[in-house]
Order: C-alpha cells, then sequence, then structure tokens
C-alpha cells in the first residue's frame, strides 16, 4: 500500500500534483508541503517573497489557525526576534495539547489556572506556601537542585535544604564532571 503523505525535512507532504505548490523534482513529484496546501486552500495563493510561519513552532501542526503568511523579511526577523529572546518553539510545541491549543498550567498550591507568563504558581502568596510542602525523599533521589528548584518553583537554597533535610549527600544527586588536564611543559 502506498501511502498519500510523507515527511520531508521534518515537514509533513502530501501528495497533491495538481496544487501550483507540488515539486517536480524526480523522487518528489506531484509531492507539495502540507502547510502550504492548506494555506493554498484558504487563501488560493502565497504571493511571491511570502512564507508560511508555523505560529507555534510545531512544523507538523497544519491546522489553518496555527499557519500565518508574511514576507520572507518579517519571517526572517520574526526568527531571529524568537532567538534573540531565547524561546524554545520546538520544547513550547512538545508541551502543547494534540488539539494544537496552549496546554493550560495549574498553580501548584491551590489549582488555578494561570496565565501565559507562569507555569508553576499564580501569586508570591501560593508560592510560599506551596513551597513549604516538601517532596518525598524519592522525588529527590537522582535529580539535581536545579531540577527541584524548577520542578517545586522554590530556590535552589531551598531545594538544597529538602537535600539535606533528608541526609542525601551530594554525590547521590550531583552531576559528574569530567575535568580534563593537560600535561605542562617543563
Amino acid at each position: 500500500m502506498v501511502s498519500n503523505i510523507r515527511k520531508l525535512n521534518g515537514y509533513i507532504v502530501v501528495y497533491c500534483p495538481e496544487s501550483k505548490y507540488a515539486m517536480k523534482s524526480a523522487n518528489w513529484n506531484g509531492w507539495v508541503y502540507e502547510h502550504l496546501k492548506v494555506i493554498e486552500d484558504r487563501d488560493s495563493f502565497i504571493p511571491d517573497g511570502y512564507e508560511v510561519h508555523h505560529l507555534d513552532g510545531n512544523k507538523e501542526n497544519n491546522r489553518e489557525d496555527n499557519l500565518i503568511v508574511l514576507s520572507s523579511a518579517d519571517h526572517s526577523r520574526l526568527h531571529n526576534w524568537i532567538s534573540s529572546c531565547g524561546l524554545n518553539l520546538k520544547k513550547l510545541s512538545e508541551d502543547r495539547m494534540n488539539s494544537g491549543k496552549p496546554k493550560l498550567f495549574h498553580c501548584k498550591y491551590c489549582g488555578k489556572v494561570l496565565d501565559g507568563s507562569k507555569t508553576t504558581f499564580c501569586s508570591v502568596s501560593c508560592q510560599n506556601k506551596g513551597s513549604s510542602k516538601k517532596p518525598l525523599k524519592e522525588k529527590l533521589i537522582g535529580k539535581t537542585i536545579s531540577e527541584i528548584s524548577s520542578e517545586y518553583g522554590v530556590t535552589p537554597k531551598t531545594a538544597r535544604k529538602w537535600f539535606h533535610s533528608y541526609e542525601i549527600t551530594w554525590q547521590s544527586w550531583a552531576k559528574p564532571i569530567t575535568i580534563l588536564i593537560g600535561r605542562c611543559r617543563d
């Protein structure tokens, strides 16, 4: 059985030889990037000098509401801005539900739905109350201080205190560091 869907460069391609965006190469004759086909079906064409951008950074999410047409210059500026802000669109897209909508984060203390800028606690008050809930020893073993502080929304100092309260020594949670020492010449 021949599939009408393939992947190319991380994008989904579909067999649609009648599309004006269908590829003409020997291996890909009649195949078109799915996101281009979605825009073609919606807008009938993509102007010259314009490109399609995936809003959530997921090349496989070709829902119409996840695609936007930008000039090549604006598309490049957008990616430069995203990179300069340190945003990891791949990570953000992995955190989304199958529906393509943003995953809802809840306050770890009160359960309130958080706005887009927060992922652990809704307020300083909840953070202070939630931070006092020390995790079980099993939750700490095998993790680093930074992993625990991120997971529970506490400072590294608080995470360190938790490790010490369970008498977990630094060897059991520190990641090994390899130090290369070169020879000195006499």
